[in-house]
């Protein structure tokens, strides 16, 4: 993807050429098709290109339209022309100018008419003000910095590590959750204590008093739409996922991320359909990560079964022929942050194969949640007046799982006795000291009294 970074020093000190350069170049690593900058003494802004569709207004950045306010920023506007149409903007512009336009129009609330995926920053030097933005799934990340009247931020950590006002303190409660749960439940934390990720849907405003943020977006979760014409279900639900696979597709050749699963086979037959239509010789690539003979695993079968129908290229990646954290020694191949994935290596080798074929990868993730059958679908059937559904779907979901469907039974028996669920002690291979050191009892308590905290009727949400 795209990077950006931004210094603003609210003190007026000058930028550090240097510094910023360096900066830069740890954009230039992963973005290497150009990019430009804006530096104006205690202010500098910088963005590195990386071209995934070449057919899209592209707009040179950082970018102004009245010499008073810039933007920086990885953007990606889907419904332009809705969005065009309320800025009263043209349709050649580009998306870095209608978020400009948008922040004119809307101010701090612009970002709630934006849809897409971006993360952006923007200098008002007549307000002497900083505004950010994330996209409300945080598909593009934006790490920050506030030290001593200095703001930074960039969509790579070690852009933000890289300027000489941020050290190299490690943040203890990060450090326990990576320990106790393989990820930080705090969504602005990072594994460094002066470095802050804006989260997911939120914005940001700086200003010689500090930082400061808000969150814009929450995920809602409304009551289910309902039809009864299958055709008619059908129908939108194919409307609006072709229209999300079309917005993504940025050329004639793209990867798609492959399993015989029904989430990416449906996105792989709705992209080679879209790129049929668009284009005299597309180029799709389908690849598929098999896990057989290590587990039973019947992806090969499916996708190779989805990749004929559709006529498109497969490559299959045998993870069996892989070690356990392999190559993670190696140069490109560590991450920003602690991980604990064995595997990385094989989706690292994986999207670098896929990026010499196309710009573009698409995957499939999400709708396993979304379709998983839990007890309100089932008492929905009964309240609908469809008992004839209800027991065939209870004795098809019996014959395929073995067990009874999640029809909340045993939770309410235990809620009505007072039973507690049961809770897993703290890892014993975590030492005393540093778990007193740490407080990480106080944080795996923490955890297990939060996690009843969940939706009445759609607990996976």
């Amino acid at each position: 993807m795209s990077g950006f970074c931004a210094v603003v020093d609210f003190a007026g000190r000058t930028v550090d050429s240097a510094v910023f350069a360096a900066m830069t170049e740890v954009l230039a690593r992963t973005a290497p098709h150009g990019g430009g900058e804006h530096v104006d003494g205690s202010v500098a802004l910088a963005h590195a290109h990386f071209d995934s569709d070449p057919e899209r207004a592209r707009g040179a950045m950082p970018v102004t339209l009245d010499g008073r306010r810039w933007i920086t920023g990885d953007l990606r506007l889907d419904a332009r022309d809705a969005l065009c149409a309320a800025l009263g903007a043209r349709e050649t512009e580009g998306d870095a100018a209608l978020v400009l336009r948008a922040y004119e129009r809307w101010g701090r609330d612009c970002a709630q008419h934006l849809t897409g995926d971006f993360a952006f920053v923007i200098w008002d030097a007549a307000a002497r003000e900083v505004f950010a933005a994330r996209d409300p799934f945080g598909v593009k990340p934006l790490y920050y910095a506030w030290r001593e009247g200095t703001f930074v931020a960039s969509s790579a950590l070690a852009a933000v590590r890289g300027h000489p006002s941020v050290g190299d303190a490690l943040d203890d409660t990060a450090v326990a959750d990576f320990l106790l749960f393989s990820i930080v439940r705090d969504p602005w934390r990072t594994t460094f204590a002066e470095v802050q990720v804006l989260p997911a849907g939120h914005t940001l405003h700086a200003d010689a008093d500090g930082v400061t943020t808000r969150c814009w977006f929450t995920l809602p979760i409304e009551e289910p739409l309902r039809f009864r014409d299958r055709r008619e279900l059908l129908e939108t639900f194919n409307e609006h996922l072709t229209r999300a696979v079309a917005d993504r597709i940025g050329g004639p050749a793209l990867a798609v991320s492959m399993s015989g699963g029904l989430d990416s086979t449906s996105i792989a037959t709705m992209a080679a359909d879209v790129l049929r239509a668009r284009y005299t010789e597309p180029r799709m690539l389908a690849q598929t990560i098999v896990f057989a003979p290590l587990v039973p695993d019947d992806e090969e079968r499916y996708a190779a079964a989805a990749v004929r129908r559709l006529g498109i290229q497969h490559e299959i990646i045998r993870a069996d022929r892989h070690r356990l954290f392999e190559k993670w020694e190696l140069p490109g191949y560590a991450k920003p942050e602690p991980s604990n994935d064995p595997f990385s290596a094989i989706t690292t080798d994986q999207f670098r194969r896929a990026a010499e074929h196309a710009p573009v990868m698409l995957a499939g993730q999400g709708g396993d949640v979304v379709f998983y059958a839990t007890h309100p679908y089932f008492y929905d059937l009964l309240r609908w007046g469809r008992v004839d559904r209800f027991a065939g779907e209870i004795a098809a979901y019996v014959a395929r799982k073995r067990r009874l469907p999640p029809l909340c039974l045993r939770s309410s028996f235990r809620r009505a006795r007072g039973i507690q669920p049961s809770r897993a002690p703290l890892p014993v291979w975590i030492a005393p000291e540093l778990a007193s050191a740490l407080r990480l009892q106080e944080r795996w308590d923490e955890y297990w009294n939060d996690l009843p905290q969940v939706h009445p009727t759609r607990p996976q949400a």
